[in-house]
């Protein structure tokens, strides 16, 4: 996920890996789910707008067939 820290928006690098269907959820600090941006059939670049959230951490996840496989850590400063 890029940039880190993230202002208006945080960009996704997906690549052939993920699968059609996957998913990519963020969370606040608290777990609460705040966006899901699904991933079609494609390589490329997955946007999220983050220019509505205030500061703060929270968590990025990759969901596979309804599994979590991967959390990365993200900070949004404005």
């Amino acid at each position: 996920a890029y940039p880190n820290p993230a202002n208006n928006m945080v960009s996704f690098n997906v690549s052939g890996a993920e699968k059609s269907g996957s998913s990519i959820h963020l969370f606040d600090i608290t777990g609460n789910r705040i966006r899901e941006a699904k991933i079609n059939e494609f390589s490329g670049m997955l946007t999220v707008e983050t220019g509505d959230l205030p500061g703060g951490v929270y968590f990025c996840r990759l969901f596979e067939n309804n599994k979590a496989v991967q959390t990365l850590r993200l900070v949004i400063s404005h």
